[in-house]
């Protein structure tokens, strides 16, 4: 998947329902930011959720969705190692309909990567 091809996918999610932000990440390494956050606030964002996902690991527990309430928002992030995305929304009442959306992008980002990672390893 090209630049321009993951950013608008992403504008097309962050304009779902009550969707105000989202943020890929591999890692704990920001690999694509649609929200309000400035871009040290995302990469904290990036960095926090990142060393959760790694305390589950460690615990032998490994979720694929995490959801927070937070003053008067939502958090959900989606869990598909190494990528985590990281949505915000208003509406805790559309988790399942945004979960649907956000899981059907990231399962065309990873076999987009899986895809381009094989034609890379053809060529060399």
């Amino acid at each position: 998947m090209n630049q321009e091809s993951l950013t608008s996918s992403l504008q097309a999610l962050r304009g779902y329902a009550s969707v105000t932000g989202v943020i890929l990440a591999r890692g704990s390494k920001v690999v694509a930011n649609q929200s309000d956050l400035l871009p040290f606030q995302t990469s904290e964002v990036a960095t926090t959720l990142d060393d959760i996902a790694a305390y589950f690991r460690d615990e032998n527990r490994n979720p694929d969705q995490l959801a927070f309430g937070y003053d008067g928002a939502q958090l959900l992030v989606f869990i598909s190692e190494p990528n985590r995305l990281i949505i915000t929304h208003r509406d805790a009442n559309e988790i399942d309909l945004i979960a649907m959306a956000a899981r059907a992008f990231l399962a065309d980002y990873e076999m987009s990567m899986a895809a381009l990672s094989f034609a890379k390893s053809r060529v060399a």
